[in-house]
């Protein structure tokens, strides 16, 4: 990763080096909603919240200052990364656990809702699914509703993890 670029409009970009084109063009939408399950999996399934809330937020906070050139993505990702830490510092586990479970949720719904807006609804010269299509030959609108297939079933796949009996850890 070289920069990151967070905007108002609920969009961002990230310029990488080396890599697989192939996962990183999908990593923003199926790599969030992946990162979702997750942190809701996690808030569900066990008693780590406080420290996960910490590590989350001092991650994101790292990221800010390190890899954010824009001033409204540095200002955003340190703010909220901020937060984090002092909700896992200074809130009940109950609080932190409610919080995890809403940005997990909303990580996994806003991936699918963000594929097919972005990628099936309009697909533009420029989108991830428009520069897939160019490694692979297949239509941009076809790379959205894989995406979207993928999405929706690991969001149920996450959805039904997280809500089965929880874990003692």
């Amino acid at each position: 990763m070289i920069k990151i670029e967070l905007s108002p409009q609920q969009s961002g970009v990230c310029w990488t080096s080396g890599g697989l084109r192939m996962l990183i063009l999908p990593a923003g939408y199926l790599g969030s909603m992946l990162f979702g399950g997750l942190i809701l999996v996690i808030a569900s399934r066990t008693k780590l919240d406080k420290a996960v809330s910490i590590i989350i937020g001092g991650i994101v906070v790292f990221i800010a200052l390190f890899f954010v050139s824009n001033i409204f993505g540095k200002a955003f990702s340190i703010l909220f990364g901020l937060i984090l830490i002092i909700i896992g510092t200074f809130t009940p586990v109950i609080v932190n656990d409610l919080i995890l479970k809403i940005i997990g949720l909303s990580s996994i719904l806003y991936a699918i809702f963000d594929i097919k807006d972005d990628l099936i609804f309009r697909t533009v010269p420029g989108s991830d699914a428009y520069a897939m299509s160019e490694i692979i030959p297949l239509p941009p609108v076809l790379w959205g509703i894989i995406w979207i297939i993928l999405a929706i079933f690991a969001s149920i796949f996450f959805l039904k993890i997280a809500s089965s009996k929880k874990s003692a850890t």
